[in-house]
């Protein structure tokens, strides 16, 4: 037995299955929101219980996943197969957040990066923890110390969401 997919639409009714119990679409290349897909590329969009949020779960040359401000890209091999199931089973039960950090710059938000955190490290863990690879970045961590900022975490389920302030120095 091989470790590749040949082909992520190979996955698409397994990945149906594990989205049964919620309401989903698929979508193929339109002129519209679903452009960048290639012909026979999917799309499968899946909306919360309130329909405030949507997570996306593209199915072209690799899989993609989104939600909130986060996406990630999985390869087609049975161990990154099998991490993208995990982060959406996840996702679905509010055990993983999408946790985006912003910095305020000329009074917007400027996103500086995302990544998936397990519920019980948003409570644990400290930004700097949350977001080394951005604070290793000097002028990012001077930034975030001169104008402040925010991290947000985006649960499935949106009275779980939380907003932590930075402030600036």
């Amino acid at each position: 037995m091989t470790n590749e997919i040949e082909n992520t639409l190979d996955k698409r009714e397994e990945l149906c299955e594990l989205l049964s119990g919620y309401s989903y679409e698929i979508h193929q290349k339109d002129n519209g929101e679903y452009h960048y897909l290639e012909e026979g590329d999917i799309c499968i969009t899946v909306q919360n219980m309130d329909g405030s949020k949507v997570m996306y779960l593209d199915l072209e040359e690799e899989f993609t996943l989104s939600f909130g401000a986060f996406h990630e890209h999985f390869g087609c091999f049975l161990m990154d197969y099998q991490q993208l199931t995990d982060e959406i089973k996840g996702i679905l039960a509010n055990k993983v957040a999408s946790a985006s950090i912003y910095c305020h710059y000329e009074e917007q938000l400027e996103w500086m990066g995302s990544c998936t955190i397990a519920t019980d490290e948003v409570e644990h863990k400290s930004v700097e923890q949350i977001f080394s690879y951005v604070y290793r970045i000097r002028e990012f961590r001077e930034r975030l110390e001169k104008y402040g900022g925010e991290v947000r975490y985006e649960f499935w389920d949106s009275a779980h969401d939380k907003i932590m302030k930075i402030e600036n120095w």
